[in-house]
């Protein structure tokens, strides 16, 4: 004769138990995935922080080198001064995107939100190497750099009349703008109209730039379109339930699924600056940010360590 507690009721308890303690088990992987992915890319963002501004070294076989020696003008010194110059900002950029990021994945408080950081990651990490490149010669880093830097002042004049139209667009803006396309056509570089501001030797995208970088891995158009198409209302049936989902958290894991551009964008960036400077930058704290996010992506199928 069978006793209660070894009954069918108590099979079942027993089954019900062990199903809450793996999910009390899972919740507590979950926790400590996400803070290692937090960890991670805050990490990175101070590496981003301090290539932004602490000097470089000096390496004579370095693309750095070469930009050195090469004067563009007593306005802006030389090649590097530059390059230097617009590639600050746009590491600054990667720093507090990431940071942005990492705070949303802490907080668990928005999936969108969170992919749109990942896509300004990539963004700005692209825009970084476009004008570190040392594949391309002086020359043409230097039409990239003032490209970007025509992006920039444009952006300034259409920022100032978008506030006010009545008001004059930003003089200083306007001026060095001025100074940008007249040096161009004294040097003999092609400048091509845009619509929001023109380009010095060729149109830059992040699109089509992103796969001839150094640290393209040829993921870079599925970390440029995933992010994309879901920022911009164009999500696959999959994602469209995930942003209308009623809980309350967003785990560690949708996010990552939808943000390869946090970890290849990076890529990008520190592979292109150890190679324009001529030394290895960036590569542990960007190995642990790889790691701790494959595995924050991975939890639907199993947890990996």
């Amino acid at each position: 004769m069978t006793s209660d507690s070894e009954g069918p009721d108590s099979a079942d308890t027993a089954r019900a138990q062990d199903f809450l303690d793996r999910l009390e088990l899972n919740g507590r992987i979950a926790d400590q995935v996400r803070e290692l992915l937090v960890q991670s890319a805050r990490l990175v963002a101070e590496e981003f922080t301090n290539l932004a501004t602490t000097d470089w070294p000096e390496h004579a076989q370095a693309a750095h080198a070469a930009d050195r020696s090469s004067t563009l003008d007593e306005r802006y010194g030389t090649v590097s001064d530059l390059i230097r110059d617009e590639a600050r900002l746009d590491l600054h950029t990667v720093s507090d995107t990431l940071r942005g990021y990492a705070a949303l994945i802490e907080t668990q408080s928005s999936f969108v939100g969170a992919v749109a950081c990942g896509r300004a990651v990539y963004e700005s990490s692209v825009w970084a190497a476009s004008v570190l490149d040392g594949s391309i010669g002086p020359e043409v880093r230097s039409q990239r750099a003032l490209t970007r830097r025509l992006a920039r002042l444009h952006a300034t004049q259409r920022h100032v009349t978008l506030l006010d139209p009545t008001s004059e667009p930003d003089a200083a803006a306007c001026e060095e703008s001025d100074y940008i396309l007249a040096l161009a056509r004294s040097r003999g570089w092609k400048v091509i109209d845009g619509r929001f501001a023109p380009s010095i030797g060729t149109r830059l995208s992040v699109e089509k730039l992103a796969p001839t970088l150094p640290g393209a891995v040829g993921v870079e158009g599925y970390a440029w379109g995933a992010a994309s198409s879901l920022i911009h209302g164009e999500q696959p049936t999959l994602a469209q339930s995930w942003i209308s989902f009623s809980f309350d958290r967003i785990p560690a894991w949708l996010t990552g699924a939808w943000t390869p551009s946090v970890p290849f964008g990076t890529r990008i960036a520190f592979a292109t600056v150890s190679d324009y400077i001529g030394e290895e930058v960036g590569h542990e704290a960007w190995e642990l940010l790889h790691r701790t996010w494959d595995t924050a992506r991975s939890q639907p199928a199993g947890w990996r360590f």
